[in-house]
């Protein structure tokens, strides 16, 4: 999604369910952190589109997630870590 001032790497829309997958890719040598996570939320809630539609964070790391990240995401069903080998729980 991209719209001149926001920029997010996926996004899939289901507009019968009212529900969207937002997600960004990193690339990094080193472990994602929560800092990456609360930009995309961030974003989303920038994105007047968005509004009304219930929101799954995914974020995507070639390394892998920081313990503090990985955490938040064991209590939240709304976010979904994914590295190369698998879906994170």
């Amino acid at each position: 999604y991209w719209n001149g001032n926001v920029e997010i790497d996926v996004v899939a829309v289901d507009e019968n369910s009212k529900r969207i997958i937002a997600g960004e890719c990193k690339f990094y040598d080193k472990p994602v952190g929560f800092r990456v996570y609360t930009e995309l939320v961030k974003k989303c809630e920038s994105v007047s589109e968005f509004s009304g539609y219930e929101i799954t964070y995914a974020i995507f790391s070639k390394s892998g997630f920081d313990d503090r990240l990985r955490e938040i995401a064991k209590n939240n069903r709304g976010l979904v870590l994914i590295n190369e080998e698998n879906i994170v729980d």
